[in-house]
């Protein structure tokens, strides 16, 4: 079943060269990351006084702990379970966009299949804040999800069972993040003061983190795939 759902995916692929370009540009993870950025950012600068402004820095700092959570749990998954090999790499009659080779398509990606990394952060911060603003939660959530999963699947970089698997981990680690929204007060608090004493600086500093963020974010820019190489050698000698 999932063979023929990832070729069904696959199946356009080299052959709709539009559709090849969106899919590499969601596949980067740049575009969720703004998007992300753009979900969190805005509303606050717009907050017309201080304690609205505070309580949704608060939920946000649940949407970043569920995210950053998400990310290091999704990783230790990834040491402990056996290396499975992705579908790109096992599976024959696989198109490539615009000729490309598999090992160009895998470069800078983690070693095993399971669970997408794209999945889980696409989905944590979502899920983190869904519980606490449900509309806000909902549309970061279904937002990430397509701006992340879709070009796993058309390019054959993983499986649907590693989909799944991501949705999980993200679903619980957020359910569990917003339960500790009352330890992101007195940050958010400390974040709401300094905004309204030196607005400037403040946001330039948040706006240039999340540029950061954005470049160097991406699923396949090697940094993923370099904590999961450090958690397998510390977990299994090798």
């Amino acid at each position: 079943m999932q063979e023929q759902l990832i070729r069904l995916c696959n199946a356009a692929c080299g052959s709709a060269p539009f559709l090849d370009h969106l899919m590499m540009i969601l596949d980067e993870g740049r575009l969720f990351f703004l998007f992300l950025t753009m979900v969190t950012i805005g509303p606050l600068m717009r907050c017309r006084d201080s304690t609205e402004r505070r309580d949704w820095l608060a939920d946000m700092l649940v949407a970043l702990l569920a995210l950053v959570v998400s990310a290091v749990v999704g990783r230790v998954v990834a040491a402990v379970l056996p290396v499975e090999a992705r579908p790109l790499t096992v599976l024959t009659g696989l198109h490539t966009p615009f000729g490309l080779s598999p090992d160009h398509m895998l470069e800078g990606r983690a070693v095993t299949s399971l669970p997408s990394s794209h999945t889980v952060l696409g989905g944590a911060a979502g899920f983190g804040l869904i519980w606490l603003r449900r509309r806000w939660g909902m549309f970061l959530l279904l937002g990430g999800l397509v701006l992340m999963v879709p070009p796993v699947l058309y390019f054959g970089l993983h499986w649907p069972s590693d989909v799944a698997l991501g949705v999980l981990i993200c679903a619980v680690v957020g359910w569990l993040a917003s339960w500790g929204r009352r330890l992101c007060v007195r940050p958010a608090n400390w974040l709401g003061t300094a905004l309204e004493r030196h607005p400037i600086p403040c946001y330039g500093v948040i706006i240039a983190l999340a540029a950061l963020i954005v470049w160097r974010g991406g699923p396949h820019t090697g940094t993923i795939r370099a904590a999961t190489a450090v958690l397998r050698r510390l977990l299994h000698g090798a």
